[in-house]
C-alpha cells in the first residue's frame, strides 16, 4: 500500500457522483474555443484551484492550466469529487520532422523530464495511457476521417531549456513531441487508479535545429476550432 500524504485532497466539485468524465484542456487559447462554443454551459471556478469549468451535457470540461504541478493539483481534486475519466486536448512541440503543425498526435505514453510525476511513482519514467479510453479517443479519431499519429510525448518543466542535446535524448528515446502537463496527469492516472488518454495538436517544430513557432498558422488554428467542435459534439 502507497504511503498517504499528510495533506489529503481536497474535491474541486461536490461529491454527488453526478460528473465521471472530465476533459482538461490545458492550452488558454484552445480553452477560449470551448468557452465560446458552451454558451449553454455553467462557468464557474473550482472550489480548489482558479481554474475555469463548463458543464456540458454529462461531461465537464476544466481548464487553462499551464504546467505539471499545476495540472496534478487540478487531477487531484477532481479525483476527490468522483471523477473517474480523464480526457486530456493538449498542444505539443513537435520532436519529428513527420508531424508538423496542426498535426493531431495521440498520446500512447508520456516519458516524464517533469518533477511532479516522481513524486506519485518514482520508480518509473514512462507512464501509459488507460487501454480503453485510448481505444475511445482513437476511435473518435477514425470516426472523424483526420489522419494522426500514435506515440509518445515526453513533458518539461522548462520549456525554455530544450536544447538540442535535450532534443536529441529524446528523439532517440521515441518521443514523437513535448508538451508540459502529459507526464504528471498520466502518472496521477496510474497511482489513484483514475483512466486517462490524451490528444495533443502540434503547435510548433524543434526537430530541426531552430524553434518555429505555429501558433498563429492558419493549420493550428483551423485545426483547434476541429477538435473542440469535434469534442463538444453529444456523445453516442
Amino acid at each position: 500500500m502507497r504511503d498517504q500524504g499528510l495533506i489529503r485532497p481536497a474535491p474541486a466539485l461536490p461529491a454527488d457522483g453526478s460528473v465521471e468524465t472530465v476533459v482538461l484542456v490545458p492550452y488558454q487559447p484552445l480553452w477560449r474555443r470551448v468557452r465560446a462554443r458552451s454558451a449553454g454551459g455553467r462557468r464557474r471556478p473550482l472550489r480548489t484551484i482558479p481554474v475555469d469549468h463548463v458543464r456540458i451535457g454529462a461531461r465537464l470540461w476544466v481548464g487553462p492550466v499551464v504546467g505539471a504541478p499545476a495540472a496534478a493539483i487540478l487531477v487531484e481534486g477532481l479525483v476527490a469529487s468522483g471523477v473517474r475519466k480523464l480526457i486530456v486536448l493538449g498542444i505539443c512541440g513537435s520532436l519529428r520532422e513527420t508531424a508538423r503543425i496542426g498535426d493531431l498526435i495521440l498520446v500512447e505514453a508520456a516519458h516524464s523530464a517533469e518533477g511532479t510525476s516522481r513524486h506519485y511513482i518514482p520508480d518509473r519514467a514512462i507512464f501509459p495511457a488507460e487501454p480503453a479510453m485510448l481505444a475511445a479517443l482513437r476511435q473518435r479519431l477514425d470516426a472523424a476521417g483526420w489522419p494522426y499519429q500514435q506515440g509518445a510525448l515526453v513533458s518539461t518543466d522548462a520549456p525554455y531549456r530544450e536544447t538540442p542535446a535535450w532534443i536529441a535524448q529524446w528523439q532517440a528515446a521515441g518521443a514523437l513531441g513535448v508538451d508540459m502537463e502529459m507526464a504528471a496527469v498520466y502518472a496521477l492516472g496510474v497511482f489513484r487508479g483514475v483512466s486517462v488518454a490524451g490528444l495533443t495538436m502540434v503547435s510548433d517544430e524543434l526537430f530541426a535545429g531552430v524553434w518555429r513557432p505555429g501558433f498563429r498558422t492558419t493549420a493550428f488554428r483551423r485545426r483547434c476550432d476541429q477538435v473542440v467542435a469535434e469534442w463538444l459534439r453529444p456523445q453516442d
